[in-house]
């Protein structure tokens, strides 16, 4: 049985680190901050409450962010495959529309889920978190983070500036061949 006082202190560092990445973001609205920490922590506490079945571990989990501070990104993979998912804070494109909330959703999430052989195009995701904190591993421009071979492989690579601004390239080659390539002011998925 899981103790509930190293999940509450977990759950309440969670919500410093929403806190703290407003601060570093420019936002002193400290209602828009509580309103995210309470949101935060609620969707830490049901997911504890609930619990993951073995199909949605994963194994292995990165986390990372590039060199501009813009894009940020959660790798992982587990029995059922793989999946990568990035937020961009400042862009240009227009987000997806979200269903009616009683929280703010953001539809800016690319998402790759790659949980059968034959996987899944890449998708926008409506969200009501962020995945940038502070002190996040900075994924260099021309690196790249890869999950190894085999099924559920993921890799991901921050482009420097070129003929377009900056961006983030995940995919699932040679497996499936699905992607997404993200840019503050367009986007290709497949």
């Amino acid at each position: 049985m899981t103790s509930v006082i190293p999940l509450r202190l977990q759950v309440a560092d969670a919500a410093q680190s929403i806190v703290d990445t407003f601060h570093l973001i420019g936002c002193r609205s400290e209602t828009t901050m509580k309103v995210t920490a309470i949101v935060a922590v609620g969707m830490a506490l049901t997911t504890a409450t609930i619990g993951m079945g073995p199909s949605a571990r994963a194994d292995v989990i990165y986390q990372f962010i590039s060199p501009d501070g813009n894009i940020a990104c959660s790798m992982g993979r587990g029995d059922d495959g793989g999946h990568v998912a990035c937020d961009i804070h400042n862009y240009t494109f227009q987000p997806i529309a979200c269903p009616p909330s009683p929280v703010h959703l953001i539809g800016d999430r690319f998402v790759l889920d790659q949980t059968s052989p034959e996987g899944s195009p890449a998708h926008l995701d409506c969200h009501s978190d962020t995945m940038v904190y502070p002190g996040q591993p900075v994924l260099d421009w021309g690196a790249k983070k890869d999950m190894g071979t085999g099924f559920g492989s993921m890799q991901c690579q921050s482009v420097p500036a070129g003929t377009f601004s900056p961006s983030m390239f995940c995919t699932d080659f040679p497996n499936t061949r699905h992607y997404f390539h993200i840019y503050s002011d367009h986007f290709d998925m497949g």
